[in-house]
């Protein structure tokens, strides 16, 4: 991994709906941002390395 990449601030992004991901990805790349994707929320516990300073957001 590059160092600039390295530097990027990291989004896990998780939802059950495959087609809600593509557009919120794209644009939190577009931003800049390293973007993870897990399905559901067993899977995106799997990805975190704890521990981890974390924000969470629901948007339903």
């Amino acid at each position: 991994m590059s160092e600039a990449a390295a530097s990027r601030d990291v989004v896990l992004v998780v939802d059950d709906v495959p087609s809600s991901l593509g557009a919120l990805c794209s644009e939190l790349e577009a931003e800049g941002y390293t973007v993870l994707v897990a399905p559901d929320g067993e899977a995106a516990l799997a990805q975190i390395d704890w521990p981890c300073p974390m924000r969470s957001c629901s948007m339903r």
